[in-house]
């Protein structure tokens, strides 16, 4: 396998692209991380399953004749569960345990980094994966609606970044595929020239409004290297995704915004026992009256005698004031959905 020109815009396409990954793994023993960017419905997702298939099936290929260790599955249900993360914390799970050369692939629809209120612990974790990926030679697939959301050090760390600026058409639609700066200074300091590119916005509103005027602008851009069409997937690998990651993700984001976090747990737990304190050592009252106290309105005791003393011994131990973080984890559980193999779609029987 030859090394591909992609500096020549004739030569790219979606085929082309999987190979210079499967090159970046093997010649420069690295990763490929891809950031993909449009406004919300604009075809994000589905550009990222048509980068994704054919990395697929060139790995599968390539593993029938002995290049590659990792093995795809068939299945989409299969790479559904195993590639696609649910949460952050399923996103540094299957990167830990995938093999490497196989990829993650993480949705705006997941809600990995458009938690605002999370935004400090998802980035943190988001970094961590970025570091993990590198070193186990995996394809990472980002999707976001908002570049604000990301860090520049997360930018700055991305190889290439696909974006599209309008919505889908009946003839599908275009992204720009920009390729990130080699210079560490550049790509630290500007990621993807991006910069200039507003600033070029902001002083000429025409091309920014104008569709064919800002598509000759970013194709003159340096760190452009194509402009490429895509059209839609087929709809029942959408709507299996949908199925098994979306609609999941969906209840675990609404279940999360129901708990608390840890910290205030801890906070409301600590006020609680010295509470209990308090009235044991301070107002002099017995074990056994406080557990009087603490029964419900229809005279149910909440709590045992044995737990009340063991909560102001806690209490009594305690040397200092703990420090309770204010940005600890959220709790959360995690779901899994199944599905019947009837309702599966196998990766060979698409395009």
């Amino acid at each position: 396998m030859s090394e591909i020109d992609f500096g020549s815009r004739k030569a790219w396409s979606f085929n082309n692209f999987a190979k210079l990954i499967y090159l970046r793994q093997k010649k420069k023993d690295a990763d490929t991380f891809i950031i993909l960017y449009g406004l919300p419905r604009s075809g994000k997702t589905t550009l990222g399953f048509r980068i994704l298939i054919p990395y697929i099936k060139l790995m599968r290929k390539l593993h029938r004749e002995g290049e590659v260790k990792w093995k795809p599955e068939v299945k989409w249900s299969h790479h559904f569960k195993k590639y696609f993360a649910g949460d952050s914390e399923d996103m540094n799970r299957k990167v830990k345990n995938n093999p490497p050369g196989s990829y993650v692939f993480i949705d705006e629809g997941v809600d990995v980094v458009s938690w605002m209120e999370l935004m400090t612990r998802e980035q943190r974790e988001l970094m961590e994966l970025i570091q993990k990926t590198g070193k186990r030679h995996m394809l990472t697939i980002l999707i976001t609606p908002s570049l604000g959301l990301l860090t520049k050090y997360i930018l700055s760390r991305a190889h290439y970044m696909f974006i599209i600026i309008d919505e889908p058409s009946e003839d599908g639609n275009t992204a720009f595929v920009l390729r990130n700066y080699k210079n560490p200074f550049l790509a630290e300091e500007q990621p993807f020239g991006l910069k200039n590119i507003q600033k070029d916005l902001k002083k000429s509103p025409f091309i920014a409004m104008n569709k064919k005027s800002f598509s000759r602008y970013m194709i003159d851009r340096t760190r452009v290297v194509a402009a490429v069409k895509f059209k839609s997937i087929n709809p029942k690998i959408y709507n299996l995704y949908d199925k098994l990651v979306k609609e999941p993700s969906i209840m675990r984001t609404k279940k999360r915004k129901k708990m608390v976090s840890y910290a205030q747990y801890h906070k409301i737990k600590y006020a609680f026992d010295t509470i209990l304190y308090n009235l044991y050592f301070r107002d002099g009252k017995s074990i056994a009256q406080i557990n009087r106290l603490l029964t419900d309105k229809f005279g149910y005791s909440l709590t045992s005698r044995e737990t009340i003393q063991r909560y102001i011994n806690k209490i009594s131990a305690l040397e200092k004031r703990p420090e309770i973080e204010e940005n600890e984890e959220i709790m959360d559980t995690t779901m899994e959905s199944k599905v019947g193999e009837k309702e599966d779609i196998k990766i060979e029987d698409t395009d």
